[in-house]
């Protein structure tokens, strides 16, 4: 018992002998933490040189709690937190240094510094602009002009205007689906103005693919060569991201007598309302930064941007609500909000407002004043603000008719000597017609050989019909049977024409009767694969038939008012002609009606053909074209031979283009028809790997490839991502299994495609 004891007493003094070492312990004060915190400066790098609007970030780390953080300049604290985004376009270039600051708990401040050089490009304002010259004494200026028709032009009263004000380089906006079988509208454009214009150099156009509605689209026209031409469906923010515009921009590369100018055409998103405004900005800081990215290059920014400018005030102010944000961030770098947002390479000078600050300028909303406001707009950088001449809007006859907007243009100074010799391109040979039917003829000649060569003229009669770059014209829309005299000349630079080639006579060939004519297959009930109704014709002859003055009808002497077809419509030898209802007004009934070819009597049926009923986007027709047996067709095929549902399967891959860099924006997969007539590609598939890959692009209903004609695909549509080390391009039946036709490749270089070396040809180069 007194041993344990002895243990008990013991166990009790170990215990509070340890509890009283513990108290000291705890209470005894602690050594005081000296050590400031260590910084490490992450942006910018240390002696870099920074632009614009840059990141400064540092961290810190102590064993003690860190309770605050300074960014300072000069004695000045920029932020208390870890970041800063510091506008350095509000600061003069040269070296500055960046002291970056933190505190623990112990008041320990540790800091640590960088220096980088700011170097931001603002030339020198602009001077102040000459005097206006009297108007059409421009001998050494040129003419731009920016131009909204609205809704793809749908008043022909635009094209008035432009013969008006004859512009030099022209950007449209709201072309909508010029890029239609082929470019059709801008070519038949082109065609009209050059025939006009016969004492210019002709325009050359481009103009955006895969538009699909008529307030989108943007095109330009010029007399300069046109070295490149970007359509830009996405922009990159200023924190990286890319943001995909309402409308494309394009950027044509324009070589003005040896200077390549950048000229960008823009549409921004439309409407008023915050969220609107919100994407106009975003819209607008892409593109700046785009323009940025070109380098100190000469650039024409133009176009509808549905905004308001700061600068107009009082008298000048608009009316509505479209915001001032974009173009805010063109011209003012210091404005508290958007001179973040503004260019760190150009200063931009809105050219109507700085040659006329008194005048209002309106550009949109003439014909409804409430709307009265200038929203079009020509903005240009510093390598062109000293060679300003002039510019107006709307001043010509037909402005006011012509579209819902003026157009804006500007006179540039411009050095245009050129080698002004007298000696005109010498007399063009080998004019040769081929493929003469009774409605057109196909025009070839040699190629002159002169250095200073524009263009050629191709004269009718005596009369000048056209200009033309290439060597070859189609001359349609011509009487059967009829002789016509050719001729063809070459101009150059300096306007010298050269002598007239040999006449070449041709005639026309004889045209078949229009009774042998007959309604071939019509869809009166359109829903989803067809937004209208059509009626097609066929011409069983051998010969081309002219079908001026003939008539379409449904029911004789009731139901809708007949249609006259046009003077000069000519339905090839076993050839098909379609008409929609938009175009003739006759609307099928769907539970029954009649369909009648008239003689130009109004009278006399050449053709009819009644039914009692019909489907949602089944059209009705002759078994096989021009037979006397009639059924029905779930797959209709307007403009082509009847029955032929898998005609796509003859269609093949053409061309394609992996790795765009700089002449091409994205990749690219194009289709060629090889058959005699339209072929529907509705539902077809294009694939890459067809184990895997990208996912399978099934084509739209209601795509058609003309005969012997082509269709683009660019990836922004069709999502395919063709990879560079080597994939391969499949186009695949409906079903999504078999393959129709294919290639596949193991390298690609940078803007080279691949396609066969002649159109569908077997050999790939």
């Amino acid at each position: 018992m007194r041993l344990r004891t002895l243990l008990a007493v013991l166990l009790v003094i170990l215990l509070v002998t340890a509890a009283m070492i513990i108290y000291i312990m705890v209470l005894q004060p602690q050594p005081e933490d000296t050590t400031p915190p260590t910084i490490t400066i992450t942006s910018p790098e240390p002696d870099s040189t920074v632009s614009g609007v840059i990141t400064i970030n540092f961290s810190a780390a102590d064993i003690s709690p860190i309770t605050a953080f300074e960014i300072r300049s000069n004695g000045t604290v920029h932020s208390t937190t870890t970041t800063y985004d510091w506008n350095t376009t509000r600061e003069n270039n040269g070296t500055y240094t960046i002291l970056c600051r933190a505190m623990d708990s112990n008041e320990n401040w540790g800091e640590a510094s960088i220096a980088f050089t700011v170097e931001n490009y603002f030339p020198s304002p602009p001077p102040t602009p000459p005097t206006p010259p009297v108007e059409g004494n421009y001998t050494n200026a040129i003419k731009v002009m920016s131009y909204n028709i609205e809704e793809s032009g749908a008043n022909e009263n635009w094209k008035n205007v432009v013969k008006e004000e004859n512009p030099d380089i022209l950007v449209l906006i709201e072309t909508g689906t010029w890029d239609d079988d082929g470019n059709a509208t801008l070519k038949r454009v082109l065609d009209e103005f050059n025939a006009y214009f016969l004492d210019e150099v002709p325009y050359r156009g481009y103009c955006t693919q895969g538009i699909s509605y008529s307030t989108d689209g943007e095109a330009i026209l010029s007399r300069y060569p046109i070295l490149d031409f970007k359509q830009i469906p996405i922009v990159k923010l200023d924190n990286g991201s890319n943001y995909d515009v309402t409308h494309d921009f394009i950027d044509a590369v324009v070589d003005i007598n040896g200077t390549q100018v950048h000229v960008i055409g823009a549409h921004l998103k439309s409407s008023a309302g915050a969220g609107n405004e919100y994407r106009r900005e975003l819209e607008t800081e892409g593109i700046i930064n785009y323009m940025d990215s070109l380098g100190k290059v000469p650039i024409m920014y133009m176009g509808d941007l549905n905004s308001f400018s700061p600068d107009d005030t009082g008298d000048l102010a608009p009316e509505g609500d479209l915001g001032y944000g974009p173009v805010t961030m063109l011209l003012h770098h210091d404005d508290p909000t958007y001179g973040k947002y503004a260019s760190t390479m150009h200063n931009f000078t809105d050219v109507f407002r700085t040659l006329n600050p008194t005048l209002p300028g309106y550009t949109y909303g003439h014909q409804d004043p409430v709307h009265e406001s200038r929203i079009d707009f020509i903005f240009v950088n510093d390598y062109l603000t000293s060679r300003l001449i002039n510019s107006t809007t709307g001043d010509t006859p037909s402005a006011d008719t012509g579209s819902d907007h003026y157009p804006v243009d500007m006179f540039v100074a411009w050095n245009l000597s050129l080698t002004h010799d007298s000696v005109p391109p010498a007399k063009v040979t080998g004019l040769s017609a081929t493929n003469v039917t009774a409605s057109q003829v196909v025009l070839t000649w040699d190629s002159n050989s002169e250095d200073d060569l524009s263009h050629y003229r191709v004269y009718r009669n005596g009369t000048v019909i056209t200009q033309v770059f290439a060597t070859s014209y189609t001359d349609a829309g011509l009487s059967a049977s009829t002789n016509y005299l050719y001729e063809v000349s070459a101009v150059d630079k300096n306007l010298n024409e050269g002598p007239h080639s040999d006449t070449l006579n041709v005639t026309t060939l004889a045209a078949g009767a229009a009774d042998t004519v007959v309604i071939n297959e019509f869809l009166p009930d359109p829903d989803v694969a067809y937004t209208e109704e059509w009626i097609e014709l066929y011409n069983p002859s051998d010969v081309d038939v002219d079908l001026t003055g003939y008539f379409l009808d449904d029911i004789l002497n009731g139901g809708t008012n007949p249609y006259e077809i046009p003077e000069g419509t000519v339905i090839s030898a076993r050839g098909f002609l379609v008409f929609y209802g938009d175009t003739t007004g006759i609307a099928l009934n769907n539970a029954g009606d009649t369909v009648n070819l008239l003689a130009p009597d109004n009278t006399t049926v050449v053709d009819s053909h009644s039914y009692t009923s019909s489907s949602n986007d089944v059209s009705i027709g002759r078994e096989t074209d021009g037979s006397s047996v009639w059924t029905t067709f779930n797959v209709p095929t307007p403009g082509a031979p009847n029955g032929v549902s898998t005609a796509g399967d003859a269609v093949v891959i053409n061309e394609f283009l992996p790795a765009p860099q700089s002449a091409y924006s994205e990749e690219w997969i194009e289709l060629f028809n090889p058959m005699n007539f339209q072929v529907d590609i509705s539902g077809y598939i294009l694939d890459d790997n067809v184990t895997g890959g990208s996912d399978p692009y099934t084509i739209p209903i209601g795509t058609s490839i003309p005969a012997h004609g082509f269709v683009v695909f660019n990836q922004s549509t069709t999502g395919l991502v063709l990879n560079n080390a080597g994939d391969a391009v499949n186009y695949l039946a409906a079903n999504g299994s078999t393959v129709l036709d294919s290639y596949n490749y193991t390298t690609s270089s940078y803007d080279v495609s691949y396609g066969r070396k002649t159109d569908g040809n077997a050999t790939w180069i």
